[in-house]
């Protein structure tokens, strides 16, 4: 995984430079290797030196941090320029991180991000670790806590002119009623600005491309199909929980304005679908099928002189190199 990481920031970094061209200028190797560098069906990795010279030319560090997150470290700054302000040039690297962040969407061009790409891009997919909480509600005086929960369900909807909503479904062990707060440690509620679907909706790519009519609403569904409590003699509450497998589905509804959509269903086409939005002040997030596939395409329209929209369900399916489903946080453009 940690090789297809770093042939994805091979082939940025050489984009950057403008091209197999521009970057052969500028490396000891020619063009048909720079080109196998950047290939997923090719055994042959850039060498290091020819990554520093890559980088060093395309001015970001697009390569080396693939290859430093493969040993499982992380690229920082050793050091400021002499000339501005510290809180300049932090800003700069800020700048830096969020160009990097693009292009691990944008990488997304070849219908294939694994693991190791997500975490490079700073992302993450589904995996194979499960976590259980303990879930707790204060009412009155005393606080009702509800352990071994697991969140079987979550969904989130995008519909045109509201904001944007979250849906979790849990399955708990036991409920308990306690006089005190027992709780160790606790995550807190997030205290971001609300997504809203006017200013906040960065739009939707179908298989690597743009929508042609405007989206009126989308939803996402990751559920652990199978997902159950497990139950034995003895005792009332659960002993055990069965995770279940995910299950990663959507749907989405725009105005017809092109038949390509709809052709893509029909022949059966998979690829990413990518979702983003932020909020007022760009922080955000970018949701990624990896691999769907659109299913059930209806161009209807339910009222006269409305027009017709095109209504898609989305499937998610495993990837050739891992994972069905990530997302990838999004920040603002330094000033």
């Amino acid at each position: 995984m940690s090789v297809a990481a770093i042939k994805t920031a091979t082939k940025k970094a050489i984009q950057h430079l403008g091209g197999i061209d521009a970057a052969a200028t500028i490396s000891r190797v020619g063009r048909s290797q720079l080109s196998d560098y950047g290939n997923r069906n090719s055994p042959q990795v850039v060498p290091v030196d020819v990554a520093v010279d890559l980088d060093t030319s395309a001015q970001e560090p697009l390569i080396l941090a693939a290859m430093a997150h493969a040993e499982g470290f992380r690229l920082v700054p050793v050091k400021i320029s002499g000339t501005g302000h510290i809180p300049k040039e932090l800003a700069k690297f800020s700048k830096f991180s969020s160009e990097v962040l693009q292009e691990g969407i944008e990488s997304l061009e070849d219908g294939r991000v694994d693991v190791a790409e997500a975490a490079v891009f700073n992302g993450i997919t589904n995996g194979n670790i499960d976590k259980t909480y303990t879930i707790r509600k204060k009412i009155l005086s005393c606080w009702l806590m509800y352990p071994g929960s697991l969140i079987n369900q979550m969904q989130l909807t995008f519909t045109q002119g509201q904001f944007a909503q979250v849906e979790t479904d849990v399955i708990s062990a036991n409920e308990t009623l306690s006089e005190a707060d027992i709780a160790s440690a606790e995550l807190p509620a997030p205290t971001g600005i609300v997504h809203n679907t006017v200013d906040n909706f960065l739009g939707v790519t179908l298989l690597g491309k743009p929508i042609s009519g405007c989206v009126t609403s989308a939803t996402i569904t990751l559920a652990r199909n199978g997902s159950k409590a497990e139950y034995g003699n003895g005792h009332a509450d659960a002993c055990g929980v069965n995770t279940g497998q995910l299950e990663a589905s959507g749907s989405l509804s725009f105005y017809f304005r092109s038949w390509d959509a709809y052709q893509d269903a029909l022949s059966a086409k998979q690829g990413p679908v990518v979702l983003k939005t932020v909020d007022s002040a760009g922080n955000g997030y970018a949701f990624v099928f990896l691999n769907a596939a659109l299913r059930n395409p209806q161009a209807q329209t339910d009222a006269v002189n409305k027009s017709y929209e095109l209504k898609l369900d989305i499937e998610g399916n495993p990837s050739a190199t891992g994972g069905t489903f990530a997302i990838f946080r999004l920040a603002p453009p330094a000033s």
